[in-house]
């Protein structure tokens, strides 16, 4: 929201107000009761990040931005399924902007080299699928925010998705490296 932008010029119209109303201490009194009361509904607002965003969806309901955020929220509690919805309705408010497609993309691929450290290749071979469109549909937005990289990304996933033996090859060779990495530093600290 605007409002941390609005809170140093709003201590400007306060002082403004109080020379205005100095010789009228009742209608100082209202004013001030006013914006007190205001601020004491608002606080809960910013218990946290889930109330906070709910707000902003309350006060901007056709904000894609806000939906996005919500969902990231979401997911950063645990809650995917609902981080999903919040993201759905975010591509659904505003089909051209890419973040929440790279987002639900991302929880996707996520979930599938997760899979991958299990060992459940088949399963994270279906979970690239199910991202692949998603970042497709992020790449040919309007508005794309790292569309070099996300198209470096999509031609990588696409080539898992072709041949995957080759991504399962590449994957063990860097758990690998990463394994021998990790003991070298290992028994460097001892």
């Amino acid at each position: 929201t605007t409002e941390r932008y609005a809170y140093i010029p709003s201590l400007g119209v306060c002082v403004l107000a109080a020379l205005i109303l100095q010789n009228h201490l009742i209608l100082y009194a209202f004013v001030l009761g006013v914006a007190i009361m205001r601020t004491w509904a608002h606080i809960p607002t910013f218990d946290d990040e889930i109330k906070f965003y709910q707000s902003n969806i309350w006060n901007y309901p056709k904000s894609e931005v806000a939906y996005g955020n919500l969902g990231v929220s979401f997911l950063r509690l645990g809650y995917a399924g609902t981080a999903l919805d919040a993201w759905q309705i975010a591509t659904r408010l505003n089909p051209e902007y890419d973040v929440p497609y790279y987002n639900i993309y991302s929880h996707y691929k996520s979930n599938g080299m997760l899979r991958v450290q299990h060992g459940d290749y088949i399963a994270a071979i279906d979970l690239f699928k199910m991202a692949l469109p998603y970042l497709e549909k992020a790449v040919s937005c309007k508005i794309c925010h790292f569309k070099d990289m996300w198209v470096k990304e999509l031609e990588q996933v696409r080539s898992w998705i072709a041949n995957p033996v080759t991504f399962i090859d590449e994957e063990e060779k860097r758990l690998k490296e990463l394994k021998v990495s990790l003991e070298k530093m290992m028994s460097e600290a001892k």
